[in-house]
């Protein structure tokens, strides 16, 4: 399929997941919503494998594969999950501002990790996609009553005590931003050694596996509430075929053009995100937010002039 077509399939279903995970916290909890999510990666994984047998007789799934497919899914879950306990301490649009410099992270480790060469016009563009997302989380920060993070924080008013909870919210960002920036150059490992089938099969069975941990760690911790309504189930299952869609195309692209060029480009998903948001969910744009929108789109048009250089 033309890159282009497969990046667009990224950038909607990456898109339409964050408003269905929006939907399913409206009726859940963060930790159900995220174990109900990663659950319908058991039946993909199975499903993926019986399709792959049918389609591929005697295919299997090398060491190297094994390795770059573990290593992108845990460095991406331990990112998710450092997200998550990040979003407990400040608000969303917040964190997601700051975590969405990971392309950033991801162009310095590629030119060590892949030997991919520096193109200044995608830095650039990775540089005003996370000056555009982040304009937009301040605007929300600042429309929520206070000038300081802390005023809606729930964060201490001891100073000693401030800047811990600073520092630990810094060092959770940190973290989320590492594990999806390092993502990106396991994934394309992956595709180096093998079909981009084969190594999304590989995402599929190690997700399947975190998934198993996560329940049984959940569940051992007491914090599993299963219930079967329909509507607590629903919009995870959309956020998982988001994710599983978006996630297929994403791992196409890659194995027909550099990483660098990829995950800058697809980085761009907040502002369909955004404009999901206004259209599905009823938010409102301001001329702060619309600024933030001009800035990811200049970003993604410099990404998109450094095609040719891939």
């Amino acid at each position: 399929m033309p890159l282009n077509f497969l990046i667009a399939i990224t950038l909607i279903c990456w898109s339409l997941w964050g408003i269905c995970d929006k939907k399913a916290l409206a009726k859940s909890d963060p930790v159900n919503t995220l174990l109900m999510t990663y659950a319908f990666f058991l039946p993909a994984a199975a499903l993926g494998a019986l399709a792959m047998s049918a389609a591929l007789p005697g295919w299997h799934l090398t060491a190297r594969v094994l390795l770059w497919t573990g290593l992108a899914c845990l460095v991406n879950w331990l990112g998710v999950i450092a997200y998550l306990k990040a979003m407990s301490k400040a608000e969303a649009s917040y964190v997601l501002g700051i975590t969405s410099g990971y392309p950033l992270i991801m162009q310095v480790i590629a030119v060590f990790a892949l030997g991919e060469h520096i193109v200044p016009l995608r830095v650039v563009g990775s540089l005003l996609i996370f000056l555009g997302v982040f304009t937009i989380g301040f605007d929300q920060n600042k429309t929520k009553g206070g000038d300081k993070l802390h005023d809606h924080m729930g964060l201490p008013d001891s100073l000693p005590d401030l800047r811990k909870e600073r520092t630990v919210l810094a060092i959770l960002m940190v973290v989320a931003m590492l594990g999806w920036g390092s993502m990106g150059i396991f994934d394309k490992m992956a595709v180096q050694s093998a079909t981009a089938l084969e190594a999304y099969m590989g995402v599929l069975i190690w997700n399947a596996v975190l998934a198993l941990i996560s329940w049984i760690v959940a569940g051992s911790r007491g914090l599993v509430s299963i219930n079967f309504k329909r509507a607590l189930w629903l919009f995870p299952a959309l956020s998982a075929l988001c994710l599983m869609v978006g996630g297929v195309a994403y791992i196409a692209a890659l194995s027909v053009s550099t990483a660098t060029y990829v995950i800058v480009i697809t980085g761009c998903y907040p502002l369909l995100m955004y404009g999901f948001a206004v259209w599905l969910l009823g938010e409102k744009l301001n001329a702060t937010r619309l600024a933030g929108i001009a800035i990811i789109v200049a970003g993604g048009i410099f990404t998109q002039m450094t095609q040719s250089l891939s």
